[in-house]
């Protein structure tokens, strides 16, 4: 449709606007409904206050959408009144004059960047308060190497599994005070039981329970209970025992756990390592590891079960390589060994354990 050019060359595009849509019988809510523009902008369009309007590709689009809903071509009336629009954009009051309320010109792609920032900024912040209030959770919720063992091998009121300083069970001393391997290995050697000791008065204990009297001279029984003490994992410490604790995880070919039912004598050798013998108290665990080969004999096989690198539990009288050759049962992995002397020269394991319920004469020492 043309426009008319009889109208006056002076009047402004908010006054050719507005008298085209009531020369039309058009309402101004009409033309917001239908171009989704508000009826605010629309106002200010039509009394030219530029002020209130955003920038100058924006009011172009605006004078489209208004043209094409009343009937006027939009690129005659954008050439006709371009001049106009310019020159009403440059009256709008600039950024640096900080009026509230104007809709100013913004440098290209600085809204989206502070956008981007404040959105990177929230996922900075919420990341670090996850970290705070769930790493400490996750970190107390992994089991200790004492409770892995406790809930594969113990029983409900079985006694728990005892750490580095603890009090052992019939005055025998803590892991921490226990003899050298040599001591443990020989308690007969090194060490002769008094047949009648004197008592003594009984020396501090750290613990508030009562200690019973230590004898003067240590006895056979309470240096195999340090050496049974000394049994447990090491978790990094020197191999005191020589059952191959001292190991690297990648050159464990097997992991041996024994738990003992009753009181027992074992006796083992691990890879080349010295020989060890002392008794395994009830409900006391001992973990063998090798390179090449575990040896390991028990004065009662029904007493002790084992399992052979996490798989299964049977007891030793059990196993399918328990081998008869000796006088003393052993038990040798791995099987295809089980033909070698795994303790030449040695006497069998008696029967009786020191300081257990069933006591033993002094005569039925073991010697090595």
């Amino acid at each position: 449709m043309n426009l008319d050019t009889t109208r006056p060359s002076g009047s402004s595009l908010g006054e050719f606007l507005r008298q085209e849509r009531e020369r039309r019988s058009v309402t101004i809510e009409q033309v917001a409904s239908a171009t989704k523009i508000s009826v605010r902008i629309l106002y200010s369009l039509e009394s030219d206050h530029y002020a209130e309007l955003p920038a100058v590709p924006f009011i172009r689009g605006f004078v489209t959408s208004y043209c094409r809903f009343v009937g006027l071509d939009p690129n005659e009336t954008l050439t006709r009144y371009d001049d106009f629009i310019r020159q009403k954009a440059k009256e709008r009051p600039s950024k640096e004059t900080g009026k509230a309320g104007y809709a100013f010109e913004r440098k290209e792609g600085e809204q989206n960047r502070t956008m981007l920032w404040v959105v990177m900024g929230g996922f900075v912040i919420i990341g670090g308060l996850m970290m705070v209030i769930f790493k400490p959770a996750l970190r107390h919720s992994r089991p200790s190497h004492v409770e892995r063992l406790r809930n594969a091998h113990g029983t409900k009121g079985a006694p728990a599994v005892p750490t580095v300083g603890d009090v052992l069970p019939s005055g025998a001393p803590s892991a921490s005070a226990s003899p050298s391997p040599s001591a443990s290995a020989s308690p007969s050697a090194s060490v002769k039981p008094s047949p009648s000791p004197t008592p003594s008065k009984p020396a501090p204990s750290p613990s508030p329970k009562p200690s019973p009297k230590p004898s003067p001279t240590p006895s056979p029984s309470a240096i195999a209970e340090a050496g049974a003490a000394a049994a447990l994992p090491t978790n990094g410490k020197p191999d005191t025992i020589n059952s191959g604790a001292d190991l690297r995880m990648q050159d464990v070919k097997y992991k041996i756990i024994f738990k003992a039912i009753e009181d027992v004598w074992v006796r083992y050798r691990v890879d080349d390592k010295s020989q060890m013998m002392f008794p395994l108290r009830k409900g006391r665990i001992l973990v063998l590891k090798c390179r090449n080969i575990i040896r390991f004999q028990v004065s009662d096989p029904e007493m002790v079960t084992f399992n052979v690198n996490g798989r299964g539990t049977n007891t030793v009288a059990s196993s399918e390589t328990l081998s008869q050759r000796q006088q003393t049962p052993t038990l040798i992995f791995p099987p295809e060994k089980g033909n070698e002397e795994p303790f030449p020269g040695q006497k069998p394991l008696p029967k009786i354990v020191p300081g257990s319920s069933r006591a033993a004469p002094a005569s039925e020492t073991p010697e090595q």
